[in-house]
Parts: C-alpha cells; structure tokens; sequence
C-alpha cells in the first residue's frame, strides 16, 4: 500500500484508529555513534529504519555513517546487524513517558516540519484538505478516499483530529482516551522476536473538539503499561458544579435564552441573557390578518418575546441558532448542536461523564404534566399547537443511588429533580436537548 516501499515492507493495518506506518529518517552531519546510520547524532528508531531500506534495496535511503551499522563487527551490513541494532534500542530505550503541547503544530503539515529533528511529531488535521494533503504523500488514492469519507466535511465542522507516530519498538497501544485535556495513550510492553525483521510505528488518531482545540492546552501522556489497568469503578454520582442565572425579572418567559446564557458562560463565554434575548434571538410577535391569528413557528422561532410574561418559548433548533449567531459574532470556535433525541441516559453517560452540561426541555411547576393549549398559524400558513409549562434547563449532574437529577433551572435556581420524573417529562417534550462543543 505505501508509495515506493515493496508490499513485504510493512502491510497497512486499519484497526479502529491506529495505523502501522514506516517512521522517517533525518539527516545530519557525520558522527562515530553507534547505530547512528543517518547520522543525525543520535541513535533511535530512524537509523534502524533508515538501516532496513537500505537492507530492502531503497536506492533512498544509503547509510550516510553506514560503519555504525556494523554491529557484528564482520565488515559486512546484513540482517543479523538489523536485529542487533533493534535489540540494543529496546535495552537503551526503556522510559517512553513524555508530555508535549500540540500548540506548536497548529499550521497543519509542512514537509520542513515532517522532517524536522523533532523526536515526537505531532500532526493536526483541521480540514478536509489538510488530511488529504497528508495522506497522499505516503498512501495511495484507495486510503485517502476511505480516511477522508470518514473525516469528511461534516466531521470537521466541530472537531480538529490529532495524530501521533509513536515507535512500534514501545510496545501496542491499548487504549487511547481524552480526559481533562489530555490525549492518554497506553502502550503495553513490547514483546517482539528479536528475529524479525519489520520494524514500524504506530499512528494515533485522537478526535478533539474545536473548543477544547482552540481553548486549552491539550498534552499526550504516553505510558508504559505492562499490566492491564485496573476496572474503573463507575459511581453513580456526579456533579458539575455550574453558576445559576435567573431569568426574572429581566426575561420573565425567557427559560431558553437564560439557560443558553447559563451554559455559554459555564464554558468561559461572557454571554448576557438580556443581549442574548434582544440581539441574537430569532422572536415573532403574533397578528391578527384576514381573521387568522399568526404567530411564530416556535421550533425555529420564539414565539412573542422573552421579556414580557404573556409569550410563549420556543424549541431546540431555535435556540442553536441563537447561541451560533453569538459564537460566530464573537469569534469563538465553539458550536452549537441539536441532540434532540438523545436517550436521557445517553446525556448522562455521553455529556455530564465528560463533564459537559446540556439544555434539555421539561416542563416547569415541580415537573407539571404537559398537555396541547393554544393554537395559531405560522407565516408558511401550518398550524401549530403549544404545550403548557413548557420549560428549558441545564443538565448538570445526577445522584442514581438517591434517584436524583440535578439542573441549574433559571426559574428555580440549582435544584435537584425525581430521576423517573424528570426523565418522564424530558420525554413528553419531544427529547429535545442542545450541546455546545
């Protein structure tokens, strides 16, 4: 599969989101080191591989130091130097911990960086077109149209993917996770025939979000894990701890942009519920025409106005076009999305695990049953029929043991709910839910 390497070199690998890739030499003045074929001044991976091409007739890769390949001290250069050389790196080789900010790298590939002398190269996909500009310097056509139908336009919308060559001699990966920004990777001991031959490195993909990509300092932490990790204990509590806004008596039918409010300013944004209402809200007033009563298509619209107590609210898709005409506005990178129809478990397991509070519709008055009141036409001349005590919060945390739901409810203030309750209601309002990445 790769370009200008015999297909007995190294056979691509596609398992879940690693890949087995050649690692690349780089060039530097003559040195005495031992193993130091390329001589870069240092022994490590790329010598053995630089070693390897030249031993499968890579009229690319001539030893510029090719005496530091003698590990058998023959005067000859042939497999047995090979496994010599692979065997002294693993005995030299023995901590592979480091941490390192991706920052450096947000430019996205360059040939200068991809050959530079540094040890962990870190690439950093934010487009379409830059991963294609990657891949197809070192894959055929056949790869990069699967990796870019699976990293394709939409993907990238919110998201920014992250990868790593880390050396095959470290061991195989186990498991690769984000948490508290950081990208962990972990790696079992390596256990390789020091009679093979193939030596590789191992590309980690790592999907981040646009707002943690842009926003914080995302560090790899590569460990060496001989034994498997212990089971992780999942608790059935967690909490996030969230700053309540209240909507009165500025926004006294406001429950949805005062809770977009709430969010946005949980994630670091200075958002105001007031500005949020008048500036960035699509709302419609009702009017009477010809004997018809027409009013907003509340799905898309606020129906009336959030400041006055005789309106109505409006839905999910709504309130993600308010919150991305006030990302957009200010610059931001974050983004607004519609979940709607997300298990309520699934929020539990999916957003308030990782720590990211969500806008979900229940209803208001101690979780009050809903039920179809008022009637009106929209504009594109379809009826629409409001549900009573219709109301929106953020989700924050929950307390299975004691069947508990906590919400920061701009009505209420941070309150805990009946688990089956508000479960009960979130799905009576259409399991409408909103995240911002």
């Amino acid at each position: 599969m790769f370009k200008k390497i015999s297909t007995y070199f190294l056979m691509l690998i596609f398992t879940g989101s690693i890949l087995i890739l050649p690692s690349f030499p780089v060039r530097a003045e003559n040195t005495d080191i031992t193993g130091d074929v390329n001589s870069d001044g240092v022994f490590n991976l790329s010598d053995i591989v630089t070693f390897q091409k030249w031993l499968l007739t890579d009229e690319n890769s001539t030893p510029e130091s090719w005496e530091n390949a003698d590990f058998c001290n023959d005067g000859r250069l042939d497999i047995f130097d090979l496994c010599s050389m692979q065997k002294s790196l693993l005995e030299t080789e023995k901590s592979i911990d480091f941490n390192v900010s991706y920052a450096m790298f947000s430019s996205g590939y360059t040939e200068e960086f991809f050959n530079s002398n540094e040890e962990d190269r870190i690439f950093t996909a934010r487009s379409v077109n830059e991963l294609k500009d990657f891949l197809s310097i070192y894959f055929d056509e056949e790869i990069v149209v699967r990796y870019t139908e699976i990293y394709n336009d939409g993907f990238f919308e919110n998201s920014v993917l992250l990868l790593n060559i880390i050396s095959g001699l470290y061991g195989t990966v186990t498991g690769v996770e984000y948490i508290n920004q950081s990208v962990n990777v972990s790696m079992n001991e390596v256990k390789q025939d020091i009679e093979e031959d193939i030596i590789s490195a191992l590309l980690v993909q790592i999907e981040i979000s646009r707002y943690d990509y842009y926003a914080d300092t995302v560090k790899w932490q590569i460990s060496d894990v001989s034994e498997p990790p212990p089971p992780v204990i999942k608790e059935n509590k967690k909490i996030i701890d969230v700053k309540n806004i209240a909507q009165n008596p500025e926004l006294p039918t406001g429950c949805e942009v005062t809770s977009l409010t709430i969010l946005l300013n949980h994630l670091g944004y200075p958002a105001d519920k007031t500005d949020m209402a008048r500036n960035y809200l699509p709302k419609m007033d009702f009017y009477w025409e010809n004997g018809i009563y027409y009013g907003a298509d509340f799905r898309t619209t606020f129906a009336g106005n959030p400041a006055s107590e005789y309106s109505y609210g409006c839905y999910a898709p709504c309130i993600v076009t308010t919150a991305n005409r006030y990302l957009n506005n200010i610059g931001a990178y974050s983004m607004a999305r519609n979940i709607t129809g997300t298990d309520f478990d699934g929020l539990l397991t999916e957003y308030i695990d990782n720590d990211r509070p969500v806008l979900i519709w229940i209803t208001s008055g101690n979780l009050h049953k809903s039920y179809l009141t008022s009637i009106w036409t929209t504009p594109a001349g379809e009826q629409v029929q409001w549900r009573a005590y219709e109301h929106c919060v953020v989700l924050t945390g929950y307390d299975l043991d004691n069947g508990l739901i906590y919400v920061s409810d701009p009505l209420y203030n941070n309150i805990a709910y009946d688990y089956d309750k508000i479960k009960l209601r979130y799905n009576e309002m259409g399991r409408q839910a909103v995240s911002v990445n």
